[in-house]
């Protein structure tokens, strides 16, 4: 109940369409020069106490800039006491910036695919849960590759409905229900070339995805 939907105009030639929850800038979005970004916390042994850019600060830097490089030199300019995942994409390619106070890794789709959840693809020895198994990356690659050149908003949408777990007893899966670990709130698919955007708010599985676009 705490999520909310902006469009906004900047009055300085950028506007942009984001998901934010109460207290924050801005957590998911795209904006008019099709630059967009979704987000993911990671919680890592290499925090700190000291001084940095707040990761909603980096957020919005991405989500007014006019260019995909724009953003990712917006982000790495930027000094961090925390850490967290970036992916930015545009017109023109997507990266990854999984970034923490000791590192600056960029990751590079694969085969056209790139997903990450809330967790250290690399550096794993960051990971203050280092042995708990994660897996909804990878689960969701493998479903974006059945189609992989042939992948359209629909397609997402069904992807976004698994409930596999490789764990029974974890209760962790691409569209979760269990309380116990973390539930979805919301399902979002940017279509960065098109400038709009499909949103189910709460689980995918039990709502309908609305159209937005700028």
């Amino acid at each position: 109940d705490s999520s909310l939907l902006f469009h906004v105009n900047e009055q300085n030639g950028i506007q942009y369409f984001c998901m934010t929850e109460a207290g924050q800038l801005i957590r998911h979005g795209f904006n008019n020069f099709g630059v967009g970004i979704v987000t993911n916390n990671l919680d890592s042994k290499a925090d700190t106490d000291g001084v940095g850019v707040p990761t909603n600060f980096m957020r919005r830097r991405v989500i007014t800039s006019r260019s995909l490089e724009e953003a990712v030199d917006r982000i790495g300019s930027a000094p961090r006491a925390v850490s967290c995942n970036l992916m930015i994409g545009s017109e023109n390619g997507t990266i990854d910036l999984e970034v923490n106070p000791k590192y600056d890794i960029r990751i590079m789709p694969d085969n056209g695919i790139l997903t990450h959840a809330n967790h250290f693809r690399v550096h794993r020895e960051l990971e203050k849960d280092f042995d708990q198994a994660f897996f909804r990356d990878v689960r969701l690659y493998s479903l974006l590759e059945r189609r992989c050149g042939r992948i359209n908003p629909e397609f997402i949408q069904d992807c976004l409905k698994d409930h596999y777990r490789e764990n029974p007893e974890s209760g962790e899966a691409v569209c979760n229900h269990d309380e116990r670990w973390a539930v979805t709130i919301a399902s979002q698919i940017y279509d960065l070339t098109a400038k709009e955007a499909f949103v189910c708010c709460g689980n995918p599985c039990e709502g309908t995805y609305r159209h937005y676009s700028l």
